[in-house]
């Protein structure tokens, strides 16, 4: 059996082992005295905030216009140039578009006149065309013969 007075030295050196020795701090990093300025000239402006929709408040007046040849497919990049050329449009939207029918949403500042339709599109696509309204806010327009 081992003595008491050598069992002593050993727990204590089992416990000197077993605990953490004391961390060192690491130092934190310090600013330096002076603080980096801008180079000098002229005042930058101010950025403005990028809106998507610049203004979203709702047209005050709001069509369904069908659009048909009669002869072939409607084209629509000539039909959307005629109709943005009408200076009280201000939203044009494709609704559908099936067999060469075109029908579209178009939101206006000032109320329509079928005469202003008719002359934007002859002007434009250079065809004839027949403008049918059939309610206050529905309108056929016939291009072609």
């Amino acid at each position: 059996m081992p003595r008491r007075d050598d069992a002593a030295p050993i727990e204590r050196d089992w416990r000197r082992k077993a605990a953490p020795a004391p961390r060192e701090q690491t130092p934190k990093w310090e600013e330096p005295a002076t603080q980096w300025a801008p180079p000098a000239g002229p005042p930058r402006p101010v950025p403005k905030p990028v809106t998507l929709v610049p203004d979203d408040t709702p047209a005050p007046y709001a069509y369904k216009v069908t659009i048909e040849d009669r002869k072939s497919p409607i084209e629509l990049l000539q039909l959307h140039r005629a109709l943005t050329s009408i200076p009280s449009v201000r939203n044009l939207s494709l609704l559908n578009y099936v067999n060469g029918v075109a029908s579209l949403s178009l939101e206006t500042t000032d109320e329509i006149q079928p005469l202003e339709l008719e002359n934007a599109i002859k002007k434009v696509m250079k065809r004839s065309c027949s403008v049918v309204p059939h309610e206050s806010n529905v309108i056929l327009i016939q291009v072609g013969e």
